[in-house]
């Protein structure tokens, strides 16, 4: 009695400590630590210029940079820079440190209510799983919803730089003006863009960059054609046009495939939430029938051999429905 005692005092200890940590990294330090970072680098920089030694950076820190030893730590993990990446592509303001906290939290709650509700074993071992998924999934939806708005906002982008060309402004008068004028995603990628040619990046660089956060396969497309067309010449507001229109036609077709599968995606949702609906629901009703698939040794079985057939049947159904274009 004691034990248990002490293991939930601990686990309450660290719970109260994530909560205060993320607060911290989230809320806490917004305009104090910010003026106060301001500071001590203008001091820095003062004692520099009177002594001319030593170096300090006034760059502004990347995502990595938030939390010290944390940020230390999730560098050296190999996906650590990976997961920098898809949290920008997210729209999110997490920072990579703000994220490990937020899906390390997310596991203690999970494991504090799998100590705390009534279920079987194998739900008890994968409810923390489950809830330390949830930040990835937010993330990963976030992002593939922020990349197919940037694919939207690409063609029009494309049209508004070739008729600036056509009118006879520069190319790099044209990227402000698409800087300038179009919301987020596209607007601050290209706002990014064009901070990066003015601080002495070249071309090729920048627009390389502009990749890497946005992976777009039709950005692709015009940052290739475009850095071709810079070292054979041509007509770059054509290229461009032209561009522009193979995008609309690829997003049509997406949109037209996304319509003919719409039937097989929905299927494969139902039938694969459809069992557990059930169990839930005879559980409420009567909890005793359905507790043999978890209390005796042939209804666990049942229930591995569910599980095996849910999973091959939506690796199945996805492979029906996933046509690349």
């Amino acid at each position: 009695m004691n034990s248990s005692i002490l293991a939930l005092f601990v686990i309450a200890l660290l719970i109260i400590g994530l909560l205060a940590y993320g607060v911290y990294l989230a809320w806490g330090s917004s305009q104090h630590q910010t003026s106060r970072k301001m500071k001590k680098r203008i001091n820095a920089l003062a004692v520099e210029r009177q002594d001319g030694a030593g170096k300090t950076s006034i760059l502004k820190n990347n995502l990595m940079n938030d939390a010290t030893w944390l940020s230390h730590l999730l560098k050296s993990l190999p996906s650590g820079r990976s997961l920098e990446f898809r949290l920008h592509q997210s729209g999110l303001s997490w920072s990579v440190a703000k994220f490990g906290v937020i899906t390390l939290l997310a596991l203690v709650l999970g494991v504090v209510a799998a100590l705390v509700a009534p279920l079987p074993l194998p739900a008890k071992l994968g409810l923390p799983l489950l809830c330390a998924l949830v930040p990835h999934l937010l993330v990963n939806f976030k992002r593939k919803r922020r990349l197919k708005q940037f694919d939207k906002q690409l063609p029009e982008a494309l049209d508004l730089i070739a008729r600036s060309l056509q009118t006879g402004l520069a190319f790099m008068a044209a990227l402000t003006m698409v800087a300038e004028e179009f919301p987020a995603p596209l607007g601050e990628d290209f706002r990014m863009l064009n901070a990066e040619i003015n601080y002495g990046a070249s071309l090729n660089d920048a627009f390389n960059n502009m990749v890497a956060r946005s992976p777009s396969e039709d950005l692709r497309y015009f940052v290739i054609a475009m850095l071709v067309q810079r070292e054979t010449g041509g007509n770059l507001a054509e290229l461009t046009g032209n561009i522009a229109q193979l995008i609309r036609d690829r997003l049509a077709l997406r949109d037209k495939i996304q319509t003919l599968t719409a039937e097989g995606r929905l299927s494969a949702t139902i039938l694969t939430l459809m069992p557990f609906l059930l169990v839930g629901l005879l559980g409420v009703m009567n909890r005793e029938y359905v507790r043999v698939l978890w209390t005796d040794q042939t209804g666990i079985k049942i229930s591995y051999c569910m599980f095996g057939m849910i999973a091959i049947g939506n690796m199945v159904m996805r492979k029906m429905v996933a046509i690349k274009i």
